[in-house]
């Protein structure tokens, strides 16, 4: 049996690739808008530019929330390490005492 300490490889994470997806598309829109701006469709340029810099706060809260996840997720791993160490120095203790 593992203990909670033994460390397991982990699946790559779909988040990730999603985050890669989105900073490909947030590039292409952007290449875009300057394409409008530079053919003087500044009106369509703006919209972009608008667009793009919601999308990408988009992105961001998504990957704070990501990162608070995981970091979450790895104190509790911590925390059920300690406990698990505390438990077996009782039981040697014990054994010992």
């Amino acid at each position: 049996s593992l203990s909670p300490t033994a460390r397991k490889e982990e699946p790559v994470v779909k988040a990730d690739l999603t985050r890669e997806q989105n900073i490909h598309f947030l590039r292409v829109m952007e290449e875009y808008r300057m394409k409008c701006d530079a053919e003087g469709n500044y009106l369509h340029a703006q919209q972009f530019l608008q667009h793009v810099r919601c999308l990408r706060q988009e992105e961001e809260t998504r990957q704070l929330k990501i990162a608070k996840t995981r970091h979450l997720r790895d104190k509790c791993k911590i925390i059920e390490a300690h406990e698990y160490q505390y438990l077996e120095f009782n039981k040697c203790k014990r054994y010992l005492g």
